[in-house]
C-alpha cells in the first residue's frame, strides 16, 4: 500500500442550476456532433429529441397498415434508437389492442371434443361387457357360489416348492464356487507377496 500512487482532486461545489446550465451545454455540443455526423454519412434531419404525440400517432397509423396490409406497402423506416424504442412501444400497444378485440372471440370458442370412430368389432365387445356388467349387478347374493378348491392348486403348490429347491441348489452351487475362486485369489495373493519380500531381500536372487 506504501507505493501506490494517488492523485489529489479538490472538491468544487456548484449551485445546481450551474451545474444544469453545463449538462445542458453538453447535450447540446452531442446533437451538433451527432448533425455533423449524420451530415458527413448522407442523413438529413435526423432528430434526436423524444417524438411528440403527433408523430406517435402517426407512427402507429403507419404500423397498423403495416400489421394489416400485404407487405406491399414496404417497410418501416428505422432512423435511430428513440425511434426504434417508440416503434417496439407502439408496436406493443397494437398487439394488445388486437388481442382485446379478438379475446372474447376466441375464449369464448368451446374446445373442440375429440371424434372416436369405432370399428363394428370394438361396439360388439363393448355391448358384450356391458351386458357381463349389468349380469353381474342385478345378481343376488344367494346366486354367488363361493370358491371351491381344485385339483390344480395342489400341482401348482408341489411346482412352486420344486422351484424353490431348484433355486437353492443352483444358489447354494454358485456360493460355494464363488468361496472357491476366493480361496485361489488369497493364495495367489500370498504367493505374490511372499515373492515381492523374497526379491527386496535377495536383490539378485532369480525366481
Amino acid at each position: 500500500m506504501m507505493r501506490v500512487k494517488t492523485s489529489a482532486v479538490v472538491n468544487v461545489s456548484q449551485e445546481q442550476h450551474v451545474q444544469a446550465k453545463k449538462l445542458t451545454d453538453e447535450i447540446k455540443r452531442l446533437k451538433g456532433e451527432l448533425a455533423l455526423h449524420d451530415t458527413l454519412a448522407g442523413r438529413s434531419r435526423v432528430v434526436y429529441d423524444a417524438m411528440s404525440p403527433e408523430q406517435m400517432a402517426e407512427m402507429k397509423a403507419a404500423i397498423e397498415r403495416f400489421v394489416a396490409g400485404d407487405g406491399s406497402q414496404g417497410l418501416l423506416p428505422v432512423v435511430n434508437v428513440v425511434q426504434v424504442q417508440t416503434l417496439f412501444q407502439l408496436f406493443r400497444q397494437v398487439a394488445l389492442e388486437h388481442k382485446a378485440a379478438a379475446g372474447p372471440e376466441v375464449d369464448g370458442m368451446p374446445p373442440a371434443q375429440p371424434t372416436i370412430v369405432e370399428s363394428p368389432v370394438t361396439s360388439l365387445n363393448l355391448k358384450e361387457d356391458d351386458s357381463n356388467d349389468n349380469a353381474l349387478l342385478h345378481q343376488q347374493p344367494s346366486d354367488i357360489q363361493p370358491s371351491t378348491r381344485t385339483d390344480d392348486e395342489p400341482e401348482r403348490t408341489n411346482d412352486d416348492a420344486a422351484l424353490l429347491d431348484e433355486f437353492k441348489q443352483h444358489l447354494a452351487a454358485q456360493l460355494e464356487q464363488a468361496k472357491q475362486n476366493f480361496r485361489k485369489a488369497k493364495k495367489q495373493a500370498v504367493q505374490c507377496a511372499t515373492d515381492v519380500n523374497l526379491a527386496k531381500r535377495y536383490p539378485n536372487l532369480r525366481v
